[in-house]
């Protein structure tokens, strides 16, 4: 059995089984596994008939019913194949005793019979995934099977014929209650918002939030009551008012209701943090808290790979879409959601999952970061340690390069990708640490004025004089389109002039660690400056190595 709440947390699906029929004669379906089924087709077309009526389905759509429905299919014995998913909805509701239970209720997110996406081979792909993560004898699914599962649902929804006024009008009622839930909203204010009728509202309003109105504003105001519990000091009366409830004896107990806990004992226990950005991963590993969910790559995997594996986190990477990812923190339910600043809509919707604390990027430097995730963690004094010890490192850093180093010599940061070829003059692969940090010389276009800003100029494939350097970090995207541009640039004649390509000082650097922006991240990049500089006869060959497993490759 496999089960999942709905992004609004009071209407849940429950997968009962899953099989891949081979149909090499007439499949009767009579005996159900759950109260829906759909068949998804994975292979050559299938012929059937739902309660006496003809139908098709051919690879990539799915056909949905009633898992009690009178289904017959056939088809080719050689080439068609078809994927059941049997499941059913169920709503949870709170009787008079204000105690939570749950009961099956309506399917209202399908139409009954053919269902098609327009990727028809991602269908494929789905279906494929669901048999595979499927683990019958175990009565709880992985987190994959489920973010899978979900997927499939939302894009057969999507066929759904939603008239485009319903929606706006629902926007409306959704900025409405946003605005308004500090006091008591009635149905009826809605209704005249939206123009719909009190029934179609109701309706419309489940169909769009999986949650009832009373349901909706609640968690509103659960999550307010959250987000000033984590960060302020108020009292229980004010955050009470704040976030809409009458008193504090009725916000402490809809708040144990819905959390499980009292408020002053969340305030006081471990947070589960979500990082929705690499910087603020790297901040609180370093920091020994691990993230319940994180955003990261290769290079933060591989460093941080025990606290990951002994901690419990859930990491994604930017492949993931963002319905993935809001499943994910669904899913997980994390207390509070570390983030930069986004556009209002993208916040909106964070806030519903949980207490969301935005850190801006521009104009804030690592250091800041780090300061403010510890705050948030009450880590102040381990981020204190970290950065008196990380300073002595770099002290001892800028008198050894004193030796090895003319102040006058040039460093580029140089970053290949597939669309883009940047130089980058502040922030991340590196410059904060080299120019801010060690304070080495950047090229003769830079000057401090570029450096203070976020500037990083995309040179679209031309070598420009004034990007010349002595010394040229050079990090290359892990893509055919990255390795590509990358060779068709070291093959130019402009490059092959360039004086750090002459005295064969071009270092070749990971761009997993490079781009990182935190302080373990910087850390390791001032290990590795270090090392690059202070070495002897070694530059050549990662050059010419280099450069010959990307012609070879």
């Amino acid at each position: 059995m496999a089960s999942r709440e709905s992004s609004a947390g009071s209407s849940f699906s429950i997968v009962r089984n899953v099989q891949k029929i081979e149909i090499d004669k007439e499949k009767i379906f009579h005996q159900a596994s759950g109260d829906y089924l759909l068949l998804l087709g994975i292979g050559g077309k299938v012929e059937g008939y739902l309660n006496h009526e003809f139908f098709t389905l051919d690879y990539g759509q799915a056909f949905f019913c009633k898992g009690n429905s009178f289904l017959s299919i056939k088809g080719d014995r050689q080439t068609a194949r078809v994927v059941c998913v049997y499941f059913d909805v169920l709503e949870r509701v709170e009787d008079l005793h204000e105690q939570v239970r749950s009961h099956k209720t309506t399917c209202t997110f399908l139409n009954e019979g053919i269902v098609q996406d327009e990727r028809l081979e991602r269908i494929v792909i789905l279906a494929n995934t669901l048999l595979d993560l499927w683990q019958p004898s175990n009565g709880n699914q992985s987190i994959s099977f489920h973010r899978y599962f979900y997927e499939l649902l939302d894009r057969l929804q999507e066929n759904d014929n939603q008239k485009p006024e319903d929606k706006e009008d629902m926007e409306l009622v959704l900025s409405y209650i946003d605005e308004h839930y500090q006091r008591k909203i009635r149905r009826e204010e809605l209704a005249r918002v939206s123009g719909m009728s009190l029934k179609r509202l109701s309706v419309r309003f489940k169909e769009t939030t999986g949650q009832t109105f009373t349901e909706y504003v609640n968690t509103i105001r659960i999550n307010k009551a959250k987000e000033k519990l984590l960060l302020t000091n108020d009292k229980l009366s004010e955050i009470a008012a704040e976030a809409g409830f009458k008193d504090e004896f009725y916000l402490s107990r809809k708040f144990k209701q819905s959390v499980g806990v009292s408020p002053l004992i969340y305030k006081k226990r471990p947070k589960k943090f979500a990082s929705l950005d690499h910087a603020f991963s790297i901040d609180l590993l370093t920091l020994g808290v691990v993230p319940h969910v994180a955003l990261t790559n290769s290079w933060i995997n591989s460093h941080f790979a025990n606290e990951i594996q002994t901690g419990q986190c859930y990491t994604y990477d930017w492949g993931w879409n963002k319905q993935d990812r809001y499943r994910l923190l669904m899913e997980t339910k994390p207390d509070v959601i570390i983030d930069t600043v986004h556009q209002i809509e993208e916040y909106d919707r964070l806030k519903k999952i949980a207490p969301v604390i935005q850190i801006p990027w521009r104009g804030i430097s690592w250091r800041d970061h780090f300061r403010m995730v510890a705050e948030v963690t009450e880590q102040e004094r381990e981020a204190a340690i970290w950065l008196e010890r990380f300073d002595e490192k770099v002290a001892y850093a800028r008198t050894k390069l004193l030796d090895v180093l003319n102040p006058s010599e040039t460093v580029a940061i140089f970053n290949c990708r597939s669309n883009h070829f940047l130089i980058y003059g502040s922030g991340y692969m590196g410059a904060d640490l080299l120019y801010r940090t060690l304070h080495l010389t950047p090229p003769c276009w830079f000057n401090q004025g570029v450096v203070d800003a976020c500037l990083w100029p995309d040179m679209m494939d031309k070598l420009n004089s004034q990007y010349n350097a002595d010394h040229i970090f050079f990090m290359i995207e892990n893509t055919e389109g990255g390795r590509k541009r990358a060779v068709q640039l070291m093959n130019s004649e402009e490059w092959q002039n360039f004086r750090a390509v002459r005295n064969n000082q071009v270092y070749f650097v990971s761009m997993e660690k490079w781009y990182g922006y935190g302080p373990a991240a910087i850390e390791a990049q001032l290990e590795e400056a270090m090392r690059i500089f202070t070495a002897t006869k070694v530059q050549k060959y990662w050059s010419n190595y280099y450069m010959y497993t990307l012609n070879q490759g």
